[in-house]
């Protein structure tokens, strides 16, 4: 497995700027997910992202998520977790996550779903002509659909 941490010398970079992502993994009671959400991001991550760092938001988790979030952070270098002490929903452990966030991008990717290389790279696509890009599914089983929002501040 490939840990995702650093990346360079790439055929990509010439092309692009290299680029520093968070990924922010919001997850409540995901003991039998989030392992393997983590691992396929790290794995999946593409060339053109030079620095990335996992932060797993524990919301408030009843079951074995921390210790689970916690393992991970020791095995991966760019793999943080971060403990709510209550559950407080979606949101408020994306802002949680956010706060955490130490580069220059941030996404999202809960713990009961997988990011697909195809969806992240729709994201780099976009990286540099919009402020701010989101992602949609339209139904759970589709691919996410991206539209770039411009934000002037």
């Amino acid at each position: 497995m490939n840990n995702g941490a650093n990346r360079s010398n790439s055929a990509d970079e010439s092309d692009h700027p290299p680029v520093r992502l968070t990924i922010v993994v919001p997850a409540f009671d995901e003991e039998a997910l989030v392992s393997e959400t983590v691992e396929h991001l790290l794995d999946m991550v593409p060339c053109r992202i030079h620095e990335v760092e996992i932060i797993i938001v524990n919301d408030g988790s009843s079951d074995g998520t921390r210790g689970i979030a916690d393992a991970l952070a020791t095995r991966y270098p760019p793999v943080k977790a971060v403990h709510l002490s209550r559950n407080g929903g979606f949101g408020h452990a994306v802002r949680a996550g956010f706060t955490h966030a130490t580069k220059r991008y941030v996404t999202v990717c809960p713990a009961d779903y997988k990011l697909t290389r195809t969806d992240l790279d729709s994201y780099l696509a976009l990286m540099g002509h919009a402020d701010i890009v989101i992602g949609y599914r339209r139904e759970r089983r589709r691919n996410l659909h991206f539209f770039p929002w411009l934000v002037s501040a």
